[in-house]
């Protein structure tokens, strides 16, 4: 009766770990390929203001991206390609980096 017992509950015991390790393991590939496809499309950027213009540029090329005199103006002008533009950072949304920039060059903040 054990022998009985033990040739139908260790394959059923067997199929259910390969099962639970198999959707594991998928889902491990989709969050990398995921987080590769975020990685792809982060774009770091500089910005430069000078006579009243803000210019940003991609840092990795250092080709010209947009530029504009006010953070709207800048936001408008930038590609709509679905990237991600960020700071050299890696840490704020470019356009939010041209908003602070624009304030302290008004004297908004300090």
């Amino acid at each position: 009766m054990m022998e009985i017992l033990l040739i139908i509950v260790l394959p059923i015991i067997l199929l259910v770990t390969y099962y639970w390790h198999t959707k594991e393991k998928q889902k491990k590939q989709l969050a990398e390929e995921l987080l590769r496809e975020l990685v792809q499309k982060l774009v770091p950027c500089t910005i430069e203001y000078r006579d009243n213009q803000f210019y940003i540029y991609n840092d990795r090329t250092k080709s010209f991206i947009a530029q504009g005199t006010t953070p709207a103006e800048v936001e408008s002008n930038m590609p709509k390609d679905g990237n991600i533009y960020v700071d050299t950072g890696f840490k704020v949304d470019i356009v939010d980096e041209v908003e602070k920039q624009y304030a302290q060059a008004h004297g908004m903040i300090q």
